[in-house]
């Protein structure tokens, strides 16, 4: 389905000077965890001078009213999120919003989330629940399962959603950086994956195995649909094509994660209007995790957790590579998948 451009292989170096979480980088994050970790000095977030107004915005709008000191000189400037993620919102499928209004009485609109496990699914729910007022109802996954393919649709049928009309139903697709997608699932995979060995596990992402050198192998993993797929990174691909594929067949929406963390309230608004909703006058962020801390989602991004971790470029291609990277800039799936959603190449 998807093609390969050709690219230069570069001579393979050793496994030290091959990571890109060098021993610098390294150095730098275990600084910043100790001085977190040495006190927890409170600084109201109105006494905060030198941090972005959009930031603020967003702190106050979560009634974040303090906040560590380490973590207040750790929080991201605007221009590092916008090197990674452009300075505006990217939503694909406004287009289709007419259509739905126009198809769809407002009573009988449902809406929620679909896409991958770790890509906002439960934030999307929380924020437009919370905030968007429609006549149909918000429904916390999709009729045919939150995290099932987009081909499922009208096919299957999840549990306790058997008289959800699914053609009236609109799904706020999420989608992620894949990088940081990649990531997230190492650190919180909620047995979405398999690898073929534990040392594939330990070392994920692990897009090429490092303990091959003379050549480029692949880590291969099997999702939950039962598929398995050359690497972390094809099984993204695929997940995705396949929503690429579907998606000019009913209305929806594409957000980004990113945008609901850094442009909140404007993304629920322009979801909200699409479906004939309204948005509240008193907006309202998720403060702690939108996943909550029970069970598979315990440990999971709280808010300031979230602006630390994806408003920081250094973290972004943390434990990738070199040889990860070239094999990713070789994919030309994933160059028209950052292309079009707007982040940063790697």
């Amino acid at each position: 389905m998807f093609l390969f451009e050709v690219g230069v292989i570069i001579g393979s170096s050793s496994l030290v000077d091959d990571i890109i979480n060098t021993a610098s980088f390294e150095k730098a994050i275990h600084n910043k965890d100790v001085a977190k970790n040495s006190g927890n000095k409170k600084i109201k977030i109105s006494n905060l001078k030198n941090t972005n107004i959009n930031i603020l915005r967003i702190l106050k709008a979560a009634d974040i009213t303090s906040i560590n000191e380490e973590d207040a000189k750790q929080l991201p400037t605007w221009e590092d999120i916008a090197s990674m993620y452009g300075d505006k919102p990217i939503i694909h499928g406004l287009e289709t919003c007419e259509h739905y209004r126009n198809m769809v009485k407002p009573e009988d609109r449902t809406i929620g989330p679909a896409g991958l496990f770790n890509t906002g699914t439960n934030l999307v729910w929380k924020l437009m629940a919370d905030n968007c007022h429609i006549d149909g109802e918000t429904l916390w996954q999709a009729p045919w399962g939150k995290h099932e393919m987009a081909s499922s649709r009208l096919k299957k049928v999840a549990e306790g959603a058997e008289k959800i009309n699914q053609t009236a139903f609109f799904p706020l697709m999420m989608i992620k950086d894949p990088f940081s997608w990649m990531n997230s699932l190492c650190r919180h995979s909620y047995g979405a994956i398999s690898w073929y060995s534990e040392y594939d596990k330990k070392s994920c992402p692990n897009l090429v195995r490092r303990n091959i050198t003379d050549h480029d192998e692949t880590a291969p993993v099997k999702l939950w649909t039962g598929k398995t797929h050359d690497s972390l990174l094809d099984a993204y691909n695929y997940w995705y094509g396949v929503w690429e594929d579907e998606r000019t067949k009913f209305p929806h929406l594409t957000l980004r994660y990113e945008d609901l963390l850094f442009h909140g309230r404007e993304v629920s608004r322009i979801a909200c209007e699409c479906v004939g909703g309204n948005i509240t006058t008193d907006f309202h962020y998720e403060k702690e995790s939108a996943k909550g801390s029970k069970r598979l989602h315990k440990g999971s991004n709280d808010l300031i957790r979230a602006l630390l971790q994806y408003g920081d470029p250094a973290r972004r291609l943390n434990g990738f590579t070199k040889r990860d990277l070239r094999y990713a800039r070789r994919n030309s799936a994933v160059v028209e998948m950052i292309k079009k959603y707007g982040y940063s190449d790697c």
